[in-house]
């Protein structure tokens, strides 16, 4: 399979969207791109991301300067609402007036469009033609990638400094990982594949029978020892949170032989599946 790889050039491809302050570095400007180092959390939209696609966008970061002190170092952050899951890669091409990759560019990718309730899933510094991170399993929702220059605040390179910044989403490695219809990773299924899509592709890539045939006792018993902060007995629709949507799943399922909803794999949705998913109930991994 063939992956997107942006080449070690800034220059700016056609449709990219451009950085809000590109070459605005007069000290003191409002940052209109700042995100969490600004108030209000500003942000700049690229707009929704699926497997196989990428967006790309153009601007400069870099140190303002007043006189000969530094007194800004300008970030910009991006939003990416990841639209289904998949992994997704963040490649950033910023160079010198030499023309030689920067040794403090900076790059991070976030969980989570509000401050509050972000998470840094990667971050990388170095000198890197492109820079990158990833491939980073995603689920659908808020992804913010945020461009820099490593703290503390340093001497140069000042702004503004152009940079292209390259995103893209890779879709699973197995077909039918992820389908919330094909039954809980840690228990047996007649059917191939199962509902967390980044443990069934971990199973499925030491064992491709489990997504190409039938996900039995064995597919099982590798999810419970290979996935073991992915896999969260009761979440059914894989979401990362045992609530009432799950509960609603199973009880849909009761008294069937359905996979999904069997939590304990002996055949039927019943009282002995509700014990379990009642007792996974909250955030997965808590």
């Amino acid at each position: 399979m063939k992956f997107f790889e942006p080449s070690c050039s800034t220059v700016c491809p056609q449709g990219a969207a451009i950085d809000f302050d590109a070459f605005n570095c007069e000290p003191f400007n409002f940052d209109p791109n700042g995100g969490c180092t600004m108030p209000g959390n500003q942000l700049q939209n690229l707009g929704p991301i699926v497997p196989g696609m990428y967006r790309a966008a153009c601007g400069t970061t870099g140190v303002e300067f007043d006189g000969a002190d530094p007194v800004h170092k300008d970030s910009d952050w991006y939003r990416i609402p990841v639209a289904a899951p998949g992994y997704l890669v963040a490649s950033l091409i910023i160079k010198g007036p030499d023309g030689d990759p920067l040794v403090n560019a900076h790059i991070t990718l976030l969980q989570g469009g509000l401050c509050a309730n972000q998470i840094a899933l990667a971050t990388a510094t170095g000198f890197a033609c492109p820079l990158s991170i990833g491939p980073i399993p995603v689920m659908p929702g808020q992804h913010v990638v945020v461009v820099t220059f490593d703290d503390p605040l340093p001497l140069g390179p000042p702004c503004p400094t152009p940079y292209t910044l390259w995103i893209d989403e890779r879709p699973t490695l197995f077909p039918g990982c992820g389908d919330p219809t094909s039954g809980p990773c840690n228990a047996p299924h007649p059917g191939p594949a199962c509902n967390d899509t980044f443990c069934c592709d971990l199973v499925c890539a030491s064992d491709p029978f489990c997504c190409e045939e039938q996900w039995d006792g064995i597919c099982a018993n590798a999810a419970q020892t290979m996935c073991a902060s992915t896999t969260c007995e009761g979440d059914l629709n894989s979401d990362n949170v045992v609530n009432g949507m799950d509960l609603a799943i199973l009880l849909g399922a009761w008294g069937s032989g359905k996979a999904v909803g069997d939590l304990n794999g002996d055949g039927i949705v019943n009282g002995a599946d509700l014990a379990i998913l009642l007792g996974s109930w909250g955030k997965c991994g808590k």
